[in-house]
């Protein structure tokens, strides 16, 4: 590895899910080992080295993808706990200590015999545990054992809006943003600033690695060869992971750009030809692709219930990439014309780069962080008047509507049209684009930033 290389590598940047690993901590005391579930690349294993360099005496992160040589470990002291810690700590070179410890089993999916033996070492008390593994292959290699009853788990994604702007020496801008939505006044000569900022999150995305590009070189370009990296993987994973779905997964995937390009932006399962052509050959393959995290999948909201599960047409599906980055990335392609002042003027805005399909991407994105479920409305009436709301979250027993403008425009018949008649059903109507914050018509109009806080 060359030594520039490392010193980027060394690079940590402050997550929030290390907030819960601590309360965790001081909730569980040892009765429980932790297993982070997240996508590929995201700094899983970053993180719980961080959390074991801070909050114990000592750790070890065991790597079961590419250390090889700790099998032998594990298989020589199967019948006894003492032994495996002890071929721990001499293997890696450092001492535990009971209760102030941390043992971290990385990439938990390749050594699956591990997981079912986190039960005995919980109940042995003598450290704490914590698992990190790939949702694309975790479910993969559990068919032959146990897990155990002790096991927690949390989801981690990659980095938001706000620890995006952490990573960049930036703690203003999001308690900027939270009183002005509270107060929704103008932000007048700082809107251009809040836009360059989040057009900048938008290109570079948040995956750990292609933030660390950016941040030491402050080139977009390095950045896009890190995400190139993540695309070769991902598509090596579905050939690897998606079985009899490989052909119809990789079908999507490498649609999402047209698809999100098109003014429809539904899947028209038709256009896949000979590899199916019904909404329901791809059933199986979305949820594959919207479990390994790749893509989020926003179904039609049939009527504004709150049991929102029981009204959605599973005919009707748009697919966004799960992180931006990644969607622009996949457009442009690799190639060697790309220049650093390409991407630099798309995050100016002064390039179009369809920015109405990296806008509604990003804001699908930031929605999916902060609620479980993203839907979106169409109503067909029958003069063919077709009114379409681009998201649809959940508020308790009402929704909030978001409409997502790339342009000047502040056109709001859909949500209108929704809210006049589902008032009783709907909480709040937001159209987001690059304007400033204000209201008009009951409709509060708000930069895209805002959408990382709604």
């Amino acid at each position: 590895m060359e030594p520039q290389k490392q010193e980027l590598n060394k690079i940590f940047f402050e997550r929030k899910i290390s907030a819960k690993l601590l309360e965790w901590k001081k909730r569980s005391d040892g009765r429980t080992c932790l297993l982070i579930e997240g996508a590929r690349r995201i700094g899983k294993t970053t993180v719980a080295d961080e959390f074991g360099r801070l909050y114990y005496k000592s750790h070890i992160i065991v790597n079961f993808s590419t250390d090889g040589g700790v099998l032998k470990v594990f298989e020589d002291s199967q019948n006894s706990l003492g032994d495996l810690f002890d071929g721990l700590s001499v293997y890696y070179s450092t001492p535990l200590y009971k209760r102030d410890s941390l043992i971290v089993f990385d990439e938990i999916q390749c050594y699956p015999k591990a997981r079912e033996q986190l039960k005995a070492l919980v109940q042995d008390h003598s450290f704490d545990y914590i698992e990190t593994g790939s949702l694309i292959s975790l479910k993969q290699n559990i068919a032959s054992i146990v897990i155990p009853s002790e096991e927690e788990s949390i989801q981690m994604g990659p980095m938001d809006f706000e620890e995006f702007l952490w990573a960049t020496g930036d703690r203003t801008t999001i308690p900027f943003l939270r009183d002005h939505l509270l107060s929704l006044k103008p932000l007048n000569s700082l809107l251009t600033v809040i836009n360059r900022k989040v057009r900048t999150y938008m290109v570079v995305g948040g995956m750990p690695q292609s933030v660390v590009q950016y941040v030491s070189s402050k080139s977009y370009l390095s950045s896009e060869g890190e995400k190139n990296q993540i695309l070769s993987l991902y598509r090596n994973d579905i050939a690897k992971f998606a079985g009899g779905y490989a052909a119809r997964a990789m079908a999507v995937f490498d649609s999402v750009p047209a698809m999100l390009s098109h003014h429809d932006k539904k899947i028209v399962f038709s256009s896949f030809g000979d590899i199916g052509n019904r909404s329901s050959q791809f059933q199986d393959t979305l949820f594959w692709l919207s479990e390994s995290r790749m893509m989020h999948l926003v179904y039609r909201l049939e009527s504004f219930d709150p049991l929102a599960g029981f009204s959605l047409d599973y005919d009707k599906v748009k697919c966004y990439m799960s992180y931006t980055g990644l969607l622009l990335t996949l457009a442009v392609g690799a190639s060697d014309h790309l220049s650093n002042s390409l991407f630099k003027s798309i995050a100016l805005g002064k390039l179009g780069a369809n920015e109405g399909m990296m806008a509604e991407n990003l804001a699908c994105q930031m929605l999916s962080m902060n609620h479980e479920k993203v839907f979106f409305f169409e109503k067909l009436l029958p003069n063919k008047t077709k009114y379409e709301v681009d998201f649809v979250c959940s508020d308790g027993e009402k929704f909030n509507l978001y409409e997502i403008k790339s342009g000047r425009s502040n056109a709001a018949a859909s949500l209108s049209y929704a809210s006049s008649i589902y008032k009783k059903k709907i909480n709040k109507c937001y159209i987001l684009g690059s304007f400033d914050v204000k209201v008009t018509d009951g409709i509060i109009f708000l930069p895209l930033a805002f959408a990382s806080i709604l």
